[in-house]
């Protein structure tokens, strides 16, 4: 059983990786200066996320869990698959608290998690696993139009010497065995080190190019798998680090003296650069600025967890994934349902289904192992509109210039935050134009503010075609 010490140190590490996917996501997901609900929330979090690595409390824990949920809530539905994670985690950290607050005992670091890692670790089990699942599906692994063949001719483009390293038609193969084998190889004891390499190495992988921009989820899992190491994990690192810092005291502790300081300036610098933009089309020099900062920190993290693993000790490690507070198996639950979503019939974002060509709309389901006889409803995902012609320039550039098909629900969504809209539709095989969205018999239905707020479909592509975005 981890002493005191442990425990308290278990904590401090968790609570700046959790930090740091925090400050990874704002910094790719930070909208422009607007001054709206949203870009507040981010500068606040990103603040708080500085905060917390430099000094991590459990207060400063506890209030960057609730800046982020709350971020999460008013972002919603538009949260990625990840961010969604981290909510669930937060939502655990901030039921566990409550609970040890009202039986009147303090919320120390290790009460904290002794009730949070084991919740933490389930949530990170399922949510894995459905992104796994869902690349199990005929037009990832068959088909030309891969998403993980065109991540990596993306990661090519900017990297050609990536060519020479795998096989391109391998690609999509090589993907699924290593996200579905992260899951399974966690659970065993015997395997679990296994697990934790496969998981580091793969995500490691998936940012060596500035191309692709989702070292955000890599920081994620590394967060995620670090609740998976060996009972030895905190006590070799703190032999390391005393052996770095008898070697070189001074700039360590100047570096410790000043962190908040360092901290402080990044997070301006940070805010600064951030933009909607997606990675390639923003400046070069920040592109690059950027992924050298990620893969600086990817690289740090894999460091420590290498030495963490191989540098003394067993290489297995107890673990619990069965919940100690009853409401923690409706998160639980919660989760499940979610990455059930659209298989169902329901959401098809932000249900770990993110870059898995997985189709489930108007009749092309091409998933090898979920039956589609799962389906509920047909309501939502198989009424399709087709939009020849707008006068809205975001409908334009997410529907007719890349020739796919909108979901009704996300056309009405669109039309009740601009009335003014008018389209060309095709109707029957003619088309039709409605010079007045809002007042359309179909289209001009509002959407009520909880189907707003939960419900999220991707844009399909027509003729089976597999969309091969996020």
């Amino acid at each position: 059983m981890p002493d005191e010490k442990t425990n308290q140190k278990s904590f401090h590490f968790f609570a700046v990786l959790m930090a740091l996917c925090a400050v990874a996501h704002v910094s790719v997901h930070l909208p422009s200066a607007s001054f709206s609900a949203n870009w507040l929330l981010s500068c606040a979090v990103l603040l708080c996320g500085m905060k917390l690595i430099a000094d991590p409390t459990v207060k400063a824990f506890l209030v960057l869990a609730l800046l982020q949920s709350a971020h999460v809530v008013v972002d919603a539905p538009y949260n990625p698959d990840h961010w969604l994670l981290i909510f669930f985690v937060n939502l655990a950290a901030l039921g566990t608290a409550a609970k040890i607050r009202l039986k009147g005992q303090n919320c120390s670091p290790e009460r904290l998690m002794q009730a949070l890692v084991p919740v933490s670790r389930l949530l990170f089990l399922v949510c894995y696993g459905y992104a796994a699942f869902a690349k199990f599906n005929f037009d990832f692994l068959f088909s030309g139009a891969s998403v993980a063949r065109e991540m990596f001719d993306y990661q090519v483009g900017a990297m050609p010497l990536l060519s020479w390293l795998v096989w391109p038609p391998a690609v999509a193969w090589i993907a699924l065995a290593c996200e579905t084998a992260v899951p399974l190889l966690l659970i065993p004891r015997r395997t679990r080190y296994l697990g934790i390499l496969v998981g580091i190495f793969f995500h490691a992988a998936l940012v060596i190019s500035p191309a692709v921009k989702v070292y955000d989820f890599t920081i994620l899992v590394y967060t995620m798998l670090y609740l998976f190491t060996p009972d030895e994990f905190e006590e070799n690192l703190r032999e390391w680090f005393r052996k770095i810092k008898q070697q070189s005291p001074h700039l360590c502790n100047l570096l410790i003296r000043y962190r908040g300081i360092v901290l402080l300036i990044l997070s301006i610098a940070l805010i600064a650069v951030s933009t909607q933009a997606p990675l390639l089309e923003v400046s070069p020099r920040i592109v690059w600025l950027r992924w050298m900062i990620a893969m600086g920190v990817i690289s740090c993290l894999g460091g420590l967890a290498c030495i963490g693993l191989f540098s003394g000790g067993r290489r297995d490690s107890t673990i619990n994934c069965i919940p100690s507070w009853g409401p923690s198996y409706a998160l639980i639950a919660l989760a499940v349902f979610n990455g059930l979503c659209p298989y169902l019939g329901l959401k098809t974002q932000g249900s770990f289904t993110m870059f898995s060509n997985l189709q489930t709309e108007a009749g092309e389901w091409n998933h090898l192992l979920m039956p589609e006889s799962v389906r509920i409803s047909d309501y939502y995902q198989d009424r399709l509109v087709r939009i020849l012609a707008s006068n809205d320039a975001a409908l334009n550039k997410k529907y007719v210039e890349p020739g796919l098909l909108a979901t009704e629900f996300e056309l009405r969504r669109r039309i009740m935050a601009q009335p003014s809209i008018s389209l060309t539709v095709e109707r029957n095989g003619q088309e039709v134009v409605i010079d007045q969205a809002v007042q359309d018999a179909s289209l001009g239905i509002p959407l009520d503010l909880l189907s707003r707020k939960l419900l999220i479909f991707r844009p399909v592509s027509p003729e089976g075609k597999p969309f091969t975005t996020n």
